[in-house]
């Protein structure tokens, strides 16, 4: 069908590499799973779910785990492909909203 609770496939595949990007950086680092739900204020579970792309990560939560990890929150976001004017719309309020969460990045609070 290519959606899964309502989600197109361009959704899921979006959610599916933000959790992959998570995953990595964070076993990079060697964190554990436990350890980076406390710190982005979730239980492990639902990291778990974010990470498998069963679950959308929310902005402030990125923003958490980004700040964890020691990475932008660009980092944990890919690009996604033009291919629609609605496309567009995401892509650049998704950029809009990388652009405003490095503002702060570590001279201000969330």
């Amino acid at each position: 069908m290519g959606k899964r609770g309502g989600k197109a496939e361009e959704e899921l595949r979006f959610d599916a590499e933000v959790g992959r990007r998570i995953e990595l950086l964070r076993v990079a680092r060697r964190v554990t799973q436990r350890e980076l739900a406390i710190a982005a204020r979730i239980d492990a579970a639902q990291l778990y779910c974010y990470e498998s792309g069963y679950a959308r990560c929310p902005p402030f939560r990125l923003r958490l785990i980004a700040m964890f990890l020691d990475v932008e929150v660009g980092a944990l976001i890919p690009e996604i492909n033009i291919t629609s004017g609605k496309s567009q719309v995401i892509h650049y309020a998704l950029a809009g909203l990388a652009k405003a969460l490095r503002v702060g990045n570590g001279t201000e609070n969330i």
